[in-house]
């Protein structure tokens, strides 16, 4: 809601487990304190539970993340949370006291199986981010009694995609017509003309389990454009279908009347003696065997004592704040019952009494409404019965109603309604094959010609290039929702740049301090964090992290679309071993070397009207539109300003390969003629948002009529029509002026080409459009001059064998201004030794072969190379172990003159080592043999007479243990002159026999299948990966 939402995660140590799939259900085996964490995966949800097999054998508490960005988690007296904006207010949300259930039905049970609230629940917030630590009873759970699997408190999130969710309109003026056959399927209408229209939509809740109680849902409907009139208010209604059907087939006359009495809604009912009921005084129970079956739960209370003031309070848990109607539900009778029984409803800013006579009909149970009043979410309304002396006055239920209405308001569109429906939805939960979806429709059709709403349906037809932002979603949340990394605006080839809050210490316990702060990286965008994801661990001072080990796209790549995509996420590293799951956030990766920005913030925009040459248009006839246009009969001739500020971050002899305009357009009046052109042009002087005119730039000074623009450069986009889709306008060229001078950076100007006929005008959101994401946007993709964005080569081997041959994938890319031909170019490289003796060349060149460009790299392009490697002799001093630095660099055919020496663009290093098959020799293993002698102080030096090598090593100190004794240790191999912290040729060891800051080696990197690690005696180990195993 308003851009907030809470997602769940289960927080944990990682765990190397192997999922068992089955179908869409993913299980983790054990992972969760011995629990098993079941996902219930489709295309549009994920679902996760936390499933007990058996009796734990002590008390077992899970934390679940919540990312709960925009709002603040607070916790209540009882047991639930509520989810305020920082800015205070009513609560958005409100998370119910959690509860856990065993596997034996009763259907005496809210939920359909023995249960039991003896759950505690404790919320710690840090910033955006809120943990929840929930601790079922360990009395209740090692009863004799359970029946195992027990599931302790479940959450879900449904937003559905097209592939699963079915939409389409329907209309009584066509009635045997089915839209879903029509070639354009993108429109729902909902409202009148001259006849009535209504849409139907469905989306899948078969995932949530059985009986499970849902503590809210929201339908979402966004909308682009209006039919028919626009001045009227409509109020729209989502009701329950009621028979099965099918988009493609579905008309009027098979699906009008398939609709339930009512609409949905948000209903809660409090019985006498829920939770959440109180009585002052003496309320006793009716045994009246004739009159309480009447009664809801076949029970009632009643108060007839001589004493007066006395009360009975009902208190609703609110999931979302709203106008709720408010009734009441006894059993009348003429016999003893009080005419004037008196209802004080409390309310958001006050109170009111209604009398009700519960004297007729008698002997009947009845519902009588009282009204309806504006709730907060959360437990703050009650309605509080009042006794009269020498009356029966009876308490049986209170129910609040807020119905699945949201209001179309005159005259706005591009915006989003909200349906509440958490009781249709917790009907099909429970009975899963009802599920028919909603049909929206108007509450009052008999007033015709009052337009409405035209949502836009769940299909791939916006342009949307996977910005799914405007597509219709039911929001289904129960049990416990998760902080959120920032939308990625800069995105190199190998990865986003990301940023994130500062985590906030929740309590004075050092258990929840942070440790670290962990990156993760997905193809999949919900995803549990693990070793498997995780890129990098950082500290608890970083904010920022720079992704570099994603696979860019590729070279030669054409498609948008196939373009490499992951999920990103930051979790945090608590004390006590937990780790926070926040949610994901998308990257498209640009090819190799380049790098992507982002803009849509902090934009300026506006219209001038040659209609209106002294008025400013900020907002177009009450709407946030830019309109480029030649026929509107109030502005006459208009065009759009867009102006984006300093493309901060981007250098200014950056190579521009591509910048993209993209503005939503929402509609095309009148949507005849789609062969118009929009032009594009650079503004020579600066705007006031709000103040500039057809005839000035600032409401004061004149520019020429229509704007101040370059008529030297233009981009065109045409065939826009009137269904709502992002258009887009290729400004590299302006863009790259820009950069080069950013004093000449005033923005752009819109027009239509045609301004002498009345042809068209585009309707184009602007920066006050509602949804944040549909807003205008620049994306700038360009090349730096340096080596990271010139050459790419990942997978180059990081140990090689001497005077060996290589081909190496390398991706070259051209960030200068002049063409390189295939013809003046090769690819090539240099060997530097790297052990710091200030030795020259490690080979000659014969060892640095050089491999031709497949093709020209015009400026800005890319190219992907097979380049030939030979690797260094085998060193003359003897080493077993060499470190080499591999330089690539592009070679000038005609004089062999290297790019690094003509141009700012220097060579890409890579450390490589070159050793010897017989290297593992260095080591002290058994099976190697040396002759020693001890040196003193602890110290011994070992020789092996074949190889040469010697080990010269020293025990500083070792102190015995029960477990792992503690030493620190020095070892020094002579052969060897692989590089670590410890220096050439040096291992240390610490506690284990683990060798100290030697990286490992993997390869291919990166998805390795070998990884090589070197022990605290030079040993090199070897594991392999094994994929049928699934092991190391």
């Amino acid at each position: 809601r308003d851009g907030r939402s809470i997602e769940l995660g289960l927080s944990g140590v990682a765990k190397a487990v192997t999922p068992k799939v089955s179908g869409s259900t993913v299980t983790y085996a054990g992972v969760a304190g011995g629990a098993d964490v079941v996902y219930d995966v489709t295309s549009t949800a994920l679902k996760e539970k936390i499933v007990l097999r058996q009796a734990p054998s002590g008390p077992v508490s899970y934390t679940f993340t919540l990312d709960t960005a925009g709002l603040t988690a607070q916790q209540r007296a009882d047991g639930s949370i509520a989810f305020v904006r920082a800015g205070g207010g009513e609560p958005v949300f409100v998370m119910p006291a959690p509860f856990m259930y065993d596997d034996k039905g009763d259907k005496d049970s809210p939920h359909g199986k023995v249960w039991s609230d003896k759950v505690t629940q404790k919320v710690a917030q840090s910033g955006g981010r809120s943990t929840i630590t929930v601790t079922p009873d360990a009395g209740w759970l090692a009863d004799s009694a359970r029946v195992y699997p027990v599931v302790v408190d479940p959450t879900i999130k449904i937003q559905p995609v097209p592939d699963d969710a079915q939409d389409v309109q329907i209309y009584k003026g066509n009635a045997g017509h089915a839209y879903g056959q029509d070639t354009t399927t993108w429109p729902l209408k909902v409202g009148t003309d001259n006849s009535v229209w209504r849409s139907l939509v469905k989306f899948k809740t078969s995932s949530i389990p059985v009986n499970t109680p849902i503590d809210d849902a929201r339908l979402e409907m966004y909308y682009s454009q209006t039919h028919g009139s626009w001045e009227y208010d409509v109020a729209l209604e989502a009701r329950k279908i009621t028979t099965a059907w099918d988009e493609d087939t579905a008309t009027w006359t098979s699906m009008n009347a398939n609709m339930a009495a009512q609409p949905s809604g948000n209903m809660v009912t409090k019985d006498d003696g829920d939770s959440g009921t109180s009585v002052t005084g003496t309320w006793p129970y009716s045994g009246n065997t004739e009159l309480t079956p009447l009664a809801i739960n076949g029970d009632y209370r009643y108060n007839d004592d001589t004493t007066a003031g006395n009360t009975h309070t009902w208190v609703p848990t609110l999931t979302e704040a709203g106008d709720y109607q408010v009734e009441v539900h006894f059993v009348s009778h003429t016999d003893d019952r009080y005419t004037r029984t008196p209802y004080t409803v409390y309310y958001k800013g006050g109170s009111k009494t209604y009398e009700v006579d519960q004297t007729v009909p008698s002997g009947k149970g009845q519902w009588k409404t009282l009204g309806v009043h504006t709730f907060d979410a959360g437990t703050t309304g009650r309605v509080v019965l009042g006794d009269h002396v020498g009356n029966s006055v009876i308490a049986d239920a209170v129910r609040f109603t807020r119905w699945g209405v949201a209001t179309k308001k005159r005259a706005v569109s591009s915006a989003w309604l909200s349906f509440p429906v958490r009781n249709t939805v917790q009907e099909w939960v429970n009975a899963p094959t009802t599920n028919n979806g909603f049909m929206i429709k108007a509450v009052d059709e008999n007033k015709l010609n009052r337009g409405g709403p035209i949502f836009e349906a769940s299909e791939y037809a916006y342009q949307n290039a996977r910005r799914d932002y405007n597509l219709p979603k039911l929001v289904v949340t129960y049990g416990r929702p998760g902080v959120a990394v920032q939308p990625p605006t800069t995105i190199t080839s190998t990865g986003a740049v990301l940023s994130w809050p500062q985590y906030k210490d929740p309590s004075s316990s050092t258990s929840d301090d942070a440790v670290e702060y962990q990156v993760h990286r997905s193809i999949f965008q919900n995803f549990t964090p693990s070793a498997a994801t995780l890129i990098a661990p950082v500290s608890t001072g970083t904010l920022t992290y720079q992704d570099t080990t994603a696979v860019p796209t590729a070279a030669d790549n054409t498609d948008p679309l196939a373009r490499k995509f992951y999920y990103y996420m930051v979790a945090v590293k608590t004390r006590d071993g937990q780790l926070l799951a926040g949610p994901t956030q998308s990257a498209t990766l640009p090819k190799a070397g380049q790098i992507t920005r982002i803009y849509r913030t902090g934009q300026s925009d506006t219209t001038l009207s040659a209609g209106r040459p002294t008025e400013n248009v900020d907002v177009y006839d009450g709407d946030p539109y830019v309109s480029p246009g030649n026929n509107s009969p109030y502005y006459g001739d208009t065009r759009g300003l867009v102006k984006f500020g300093a493309l901060t971050g981007v250098p200014g002899d950056a190579k521009i390969v591509d910048a993209e305009l993209r503005m939503y357009n929402t509609y095309l009046y009148p949507g005849t003629d789609t062969n118009e052109y929009v032009d594009v042009y650079k503004l020579k002087r600066d705007f006031v948002e709000n103040k500039a005119t057809w005839n000035t730039s600032d409401g004061v000074n004149a520019w020429p009529a229509g704007g101040d623009y370059d008529t030297t450069w233009k981009a065109s986009v045409t065939g826009i029509t009137n269904d709502p889709e992002w258009e887009s306008w290729d400004v590299t060229a302006a863009v790259d002026g820009w950069v080069k001078n950013p004093a000449s950076n005033y923005g752009l100007l819109l027009r239509q080409r045609d301004e002498v006929n009345q042809t068209a005008r585009a309707m184009l959101l602007s920066s006050e459009g509602a949804e944040p994401m549909l807003r205008p946007t620049l994306e700038v993709t360009y090349l730096e001059q340096n080596a990271e964005s010139t050459y790419y080569a990942a997978q180059t081997p990081q140990v090689l064998s001497p005077n060996a041959t290589y081909s190496v994938p390398v991706t070259v890319s051209n960030p200068t201004l002049a063409d390189w031909n295939s013809t003046d170019w090769v690819l090539s490289y240099d060997w530097k030794r790297a052990d710091g003796l200030g030795l020259a060349d490690g080979a000659d060149d014969s060892y640095e072969l050089r491999t031709p460009l497949p093709a020209n790299i015009k400026a800005g392009g890319t190219v992907d190379v097979a380049a030939q490697l030979k690797s260094p002799p085998s060193s003359t001093e003897g080493n077993k172990r060499t470190d080499y630095v591999l330089q690539w660099d592009l070679r000038r055919k005609s004089d062999g003159a290297r790019l690094s020496a003509t141009s700012p663009i220097k060579a890409l290093p890579q450390n490589v080592a070159v050793e010897e098959p017989t290297s593992d020799q260095l080591g002290l293993e058994k099976f190697y043999s040396y002759a020693g002698k001890n040196t003193g102080a602890g110290g011994s030096v070992m020789n092996n007479l074949y190889s040469g090598n010697t080990v010269w090593s020293y025990d500083a100190f070792n102190n015995p243990s029960r477990g792992l004794s503690t030493f620190v240790r020095l070892a020094y191999n002579s052969l060897d002159t692989s590089d670590t912290v410890a220096g050439y040729g040096w291992s240390v060891q610490a506690s284990s026999m683990m060798r100290l800051g030697a990286p490992l080696d993997f390869h291919p990197n990166p998805n390795p299948t070998k990884v090589t690690l070197t022990d605290g005696d030079g040993t090199s180990h070897w594991f392999t990966w094994d994929a049928a195993a699934n092991e190391w």
